[in-house]
């Protein structure tokens, strides 16, 4: 078991920096010795053959902070999927799969690439006031406010910012940065906000990502590496777990009508409560 989790550990720096690659018409690095695990990712990805080449240390030490802090973070989607996925007693290749698949979605490991976007919208900091308004409205989105768990601020965010600041002394500010401090400032300031407890949290760290030179629809792949860490520490506890595994199965509350007769196609109705359109599902690319 531990030597499959070594594997998918190692294999996750190896595999992301390969597609990073590909999709650039690059050939695939060989991992090196010697390196950090973040020091080695970098290598992977933007090696270019000069000899000798290590990383930038400080990008390395920021990259490994991130990870660090992304790595495990309580029962959220994907590690549930994990874990659900993993109580059947699948290998652990398949429930990272899973995993992955569910850290995709826009709501979850697609949050970092949206608060780009967001920022990349709103151009500059003379257009937030106009750019909170719209949100009170419902007009607009926003995106790196509140959490599900943390309803006063993420702690994870203080360490991401003083972690930007050592990231832009080596590639230069970001001129977003100034657009995502005016935004952050105004709605701290903001009864509306303070009101739904909608403090920054830890989704800023895309602008860290973009100083470094990542592509946005490559943030949930930087977010799904650390996060196999996590996943496996949460599996592997599972599956040593005394009695042994048993297989998940939520039980579900119905809350629908009583009795209901059988209506012909042609003759049912829409019924109340239930909306006319999907969610949208947003993806970058």
């Amino acid at each position: 078991m531990d030597r499959q989790i070594y594997r998918l550990i190692g294999k996750a720096t190896t595999l992301a920096a390969m597609a990073y690659r590909v999709r650039q018409g690059r050939d695939f690095v060989t991992p090196p010795v010697g390196l950090s695990y973040t020091g080695s990712f970098l290598y992977q990805m933007d090696h270019l053959g000069e000899e000798n080449y290590v990383p930038n240390p400080v990008l390395e030490k920021a990259l490994d902070v991130l990870f660090l802090i992304h790595a495990d973070h309580e029962l959220n989607a994907s590690c549930t999927t994990v874990l659900q996925t993993g109580s059947s007693l699948v290998d652990p290749y398949s429930a990272i799969a899973a995993g992955c698949a569910s850290l995709y979605g826009p709501l979850h490991g697609g949050a970092n690439e949206a608060v780009i976007r967001m920022l990349v919208s709103i151009g500059s900091p003379k257009n937030v006031p106009a750019f909170i308004e719209a949100v009170k409205r419902r007009e607009k989105t926003l995106s790196g406010f509140g959490h599900r768990v943390y309803k006063t601020s993420d702690p994870r965010s203080f360490i991401v910012r003083k972690t930007a600041d050592e990231v832009f002394k080596v590639t230069g500010k970001d001129a977003l940065l100034e657009t995502a401090m005016a935004l952050h400032d105004a709605a701290m300031k903001d009864e509306y906000f303070i009101k739904r407890k909608l403090a920054p949290n830890v989704d800023f760290c895309g602008l860290i990502y973009r100083a470094m030179g990542f592509p946005m629809d490559f943030f949930p792949v930087l977010f799904a590496v650390p996060r196999v860490v996590g996943w496996l520490a949460h599996w592997r506890q599972m599956m040593l777990q005394e009695g042994g595994v048993k297989i998940w199965r939520p039980r579900q509350v119905y809350v629908g009508a009583g009795q209901r007769d059988y209506v012909p196609v042609d003759k049912r109705v829409s019924r109340d409560g239930i909306a006319q359109t999907p969610s949208a599902v947003e993806h970058g690319g």
